[in-house]
């Protein structure tokens, strides 16, 4: 434990951007791939996450498997903590592609992420007992980071944030990809698609990430056709959400429940 962080149990509540970030096809890595190869990449892996986590002043909390938790805010106070956690995800992002082009190269397995970030209030401290401490965080908003790093899978994306994160950083280009209620959770949660900072992006994808953006409100708002036409002109008609949401659009203008919704619901 970090001896700066204290010795003493307790925990206070804190404004915080928490991240979780996993390894894609960690499992199926692990039954194909050569052991020796694959603990090579993933201790790259894990390097270089690690080090991009600290150039963007984040603090690591813990490893889980092969999942990487972190979140910014504390111990150090950050008052643009969710501009950091963002900030955070696009440097591991591109520490990532540096050591996927080596890998490809020399022929190793190639490692890709999956990335969830949420930002709110949580409990920041010591955690655990006497014997044995934890400086980490809990709370809903912890929960929540854990089950966007898993909607990537659903999207087919590498990056998903929540609102409360996004809304606090103008320079991230995002794409709305709706409402959506994850496990375990009643109520929805907002979520995006993180792109890029708005200065590195092509106009092409900006006005790509506003179509459909705009499409999804128009979805929402139960303006099937219209939303159908944007989604169609979408440049990338193999994007996983762009082809759920057409699917959705086409259902909904077939037959609309009397009990309909205007948010997705996510077991997984």
């Amino acid at each position: 434990m970090n001896g700066t962080m204290g010795s003493t149990l307790g925990m206070k509540p804190t404004p915080l951007s928490i991240m979780f970030m996993d390894i894609v096809g960690f499992t199926s890595l692990c039954e194909t791939a050569d052991p020796d190869e694959l603990t090579q990449v993933v201790d790259t892996f894990f390097h270089q996450m690690v080090v991009a986590i600290h150039l963007a002043h984040g603090t690591v909390d813990k490893f889980i498997g092969d999942c990487i938790m972190a979140f910014w805010g504390a111990p150090d106070v950050d008052d643009n903590h969710p501009t950091s956690a963002l900030n955070g995800a696009l440097e591991c992002q591109r520490h990532l592609q540096v050591e996927q082009t080596i890998w490809k190269k020399e022929g190793l397995p190639v490692l890709d992420s999956r990335t969830g970030i949420m930002s709110g209030v949580a409990r920041v401290g010591n955690f655990g007992c006497q014997q044995r401490m934890n400086y980490t965080c809990v709370g809903d908003v912890v929960n929540v980071a854990s089950r966007l790093e898993g909607l990537n899978k659903f999207f087919g994306t590498s990056i998903i944030a929540g609102e409360a994160t996004v809304q606090e950083c103008g320079l991230v280009l995002t794409r709305f990809l709706g409402d959506v209620q994850v496990q375990g959770r009643v109520a929805p949660t907002r979520v995006y698609e993180v792109i890029g900072w708005h200065s590195e992006c092509s106009e092409e994808q900006i006005a790509a990430a506003d179509l459909y953006s705009n499409a999804i409100h128009e979805y929402q708002a139960k303006m099937f056709q219209e939303a159908m036409a944007k989604l169609l002109r979408y440049p990338h008609q193999a994007d996983p959400a762009c082809r759920q949401m057409l699917k959705l659009c086409l259902s909904c203008m077939d037959f609309l429940p009397s009990g309909w919704v205007p948010y997705l619901s996510v077991d997984k």
